[in-house]
């Protein structure tokens, strides 16, 4: 009987090559079932705080695109219009002066009566002392008689006056003073009979404010 004989070198060879198979089998990647979710490595935080660690999707960060900021530029302000041309000043208006007017009305020797003519004069003023702000009414005689007398009779005179003036305005009142000069302030000598007529007077001065008229 005949039995084969197998070199032993041949049979290293066959040995070896096993045990190196075998081993190439030990550093094969593992198989991934279909449909697996596979880990990822993934950077957490931003600047000097960023890390890196494996993640599992969804948990890991979306990725976002990078875009550059827009460099803002500033708009120039526009400058305020300005009129080249001050308007127009309206002036003030002009004050006007107050109003002053003297009207004198005489008497007979010796009374303080107001004559039809006398009382006519004051009529025609009549629109003037309804606007006036003040009335001064004085009465004068002549230089006939003694200083007494004739004090009382001037004062007699313009109260006289004072009394006419109020029938037609009773609110003259308040802005109404009644003065008596006898032997005094004469507007014409007392050597005369017409001087001395002449002196036997009231005078009403009447003053007007400023914005009295219309």
């Amino acid at each position: 009987m005949k039995t084969s004989c197998i070199p032993a070198a041949l049979l290293f060879a066959v040995a070896s090559s096993a045990t190196l198979l075998s081993s190439c089998a030990l550093f094969r990647a593992p198989e991934i079932p279909h449909g697996a979710v596979t880990a990822q490595l993934a950077q957490l935080d931003f600047g000097p705080q960023a890390h890196f660690a494996r993640c599992l999707p969804p948990a890991c960060p979306a990725r976002t695109p990078k875009t550059l900021a827009v460099k803002m530029v500033p708009q120039p302000i526009p400058a305020p219009l300005i009129n080249a041309e001050p308007p127009p000043s309206v002036p003030a208006p002009a004050s006007r002066p107050e109003t002053r007017l003297t009207v004198t009305v005489n008497f007979t020797f010796n009374s303080a009566r107001l004559s039809r003519t006398e009382q006519s004069v004051l009529n025609s003023v009549a629109t003037d002392i309804s606007q006036a702000s003040s009335i001064t009414i004085t009465g004068h005689t002549d230089a006939t008689g003694p200083q007494g007398t004739n004090d009382t009779l001037a004062l007699s005179r313009a109260q006289a006056v004072a009394d006419y003036l109020r029938q037609g305005n009773p609110d003259l009142s308040t802005r109404m003073t009644v003065e008596g000069h006898g032997v005094c302030c004469f507007i014409a000598k007392n050597d005369t009979p017409a001087g001395r007529a002449r002196n036997r007077r009231a005078e009403i001065v009447i003053r007007i404010a400023p914005g009295s008229t219309p």
